[in-house]
């Protein structure tokens, strides 16, 4: 398991890690610029959340050690596995940028949805998935080229996806006045299938603990294959709008409320809180 964790204060413009799975502050500064969404893996990245810019950042001191142009109003950052890739997905421009992670070097543009709001790679790093947003579409993509190899529609607002048991899985928000959260599988045919539907606005969901942890207002809910069964619900204060797997726990940042927590899988207790203004983006580090 991980033991840090870097988080992103747009509110206060700061830039902290936290130990795990404790929650304590073992170092933070204030950057010159608003943080944004965080990349982890081999070194961090953070967007700005005011400039088309993303960070490179020394996670040790947390300063800045580079920075390199990209596209506005970064809705999230993926770093590949073998940390040569750098994936930026822009609400701003609808689009999906391929960065080479040393130079800030742009190497491919993909047009995806309208405000995309999320993305996933597989775990072959092949395959990169992307939630389209407004245009209630699910795009896989080449992760190394950023040709479209398929296109499918989820019925509504494309919110998340990820890859969970030999399947491409997404999160879609339903409804006009009080918005649904539909969780369900893209099939062999290319048609999406619901799994289950839950109550509230989609956050954000992550395949930890053998199952699919996924996040939605006031509640965090953990699902099992093959077809979605419940194990456990566990009532939240706001809405999670990031998720990462500690192993035998999870983190996750609540955007609504303001809080870093870490979450049992096996019961769905939330063991610890820590308070922050505006949590923007966490990274395992």
């Amino acid at each position: 398991m991980q033991d840090k964790l870097a988080v992103s204060d747009a509110n206060l413009g700061l830039l902290a890690i936290l130990t795990l799975p404790d929650l304590m502050v073992a170092a933070k500064v204030r950057t010159p610029f608003r943080p944004g969404k965080l990349a982890g893996g081999r070194g961090l990245y953070c967007a700005d959340q005011s400039e088309p810019c993303i960070y490179f950042i020394n996670p040790e001191t947390l300063e800045a050690i580079g920075s390199f142009p990209t596209a506005p109003e970064i809705e999230g950052l993926l770093l590949s596995q073998n940390g040569v890739s750098l994936y930026a997905l822009s609400g701003g421009a609808d689009s999906l940028q391929l960065l080479d992670a040393g130079q800030g070097r742009l190497r491919g543009v993909a047009r995806v949805g309208m405000h995309p709001r999320a993305m996933a790679l597989d775990p072959q790093g092949q395959c990169l998935a992307v939630a389209c947003g407004g245009t209630c579409d699910i795009l896989a993509l080449n992760a190394h080229t950023l040709s479209v190899c398929g296109k499918y529609s989820v019925d509504g607002i494309a919110t998340g996806c990820c890859f969970f048991a030999g399947q491409l899985m997404a999160l879609v928000g339903t409804g006009d006045y009080e918005m649904g959260t539909v969780i369900g599988a893209i099939g062999p045919d290319g048609c999406f299938s619901p799994w289950i539907k839950l109550s509230g606005m989609p956050g954000a969901m992550t395949p930890c603990g053998g199952g699919l942890l996924v996040g939605h207002l006031q509640t965090l809910t953990m699902l099992d294959p093959p077809n979605g069964r419940i194990r456990w619900q566990t009532k939240i204060a706001g809405l999670p709008t990031e998720i990462v797997d500690l192993g035998r726990t999870a983190c996750f940042a609540d955007g609504l409320e303001g809080l870093i927590s870490v979450v049992d899988l096996r019961r769905g207790t939330v063991l610890r809180r820590l308070q922050v203004k505006e949590p923007m983006g966490i990274a395992l580090l």
